[in-house]
């Protein structure tokens, strides 16, 4: 069905705790995985407060509002992950540094 949603608790994803997001468009099939916002949470280690207050300050992932709900869409998180990356704690202080400019 084009456009369809299916939610968490349709036994779809990975461990059960990932939302998939399914559509056609002229025989063309999309899949994409999209975590809630206690999912994200629960990944991180984090409390939904935290990711609510990113949201606020315009920092954090990027993220879909949609009635009701935010999601967040599983490359947004790996590309945060993957710009959070570092080697060392130097690097770390020289990236927030950065950051703060």
């Amino acid at each position: 069905m084009p456009g369809r949603f299916r939610g968490a608790g349709s036994g779809h994803g990975i461990h059960g705790a990932q939302q998939m997001l399914a559509g056609r468009h002229k025989g063309f099939t999309m899949t994409t995985t999209h975590f809630d916002q206690l999912q994200l949470a629960e990944r991180w280690g984090l409390s939904t407060a935290t990711l609510e207050r990113w949201r606020t300050n315009g920092t954090g992932p990027k993220y879909i509002r949609l009635p009701g709900k935010v999601i967040y869409r599983l490359c947004d998180i790996e590309a945060y992950e993957n710009e959070r990356f570092v080697s060392s704690t130097a690097e770390f202080r020289k990236h927030a540094k950065l950051s703060a400019i």
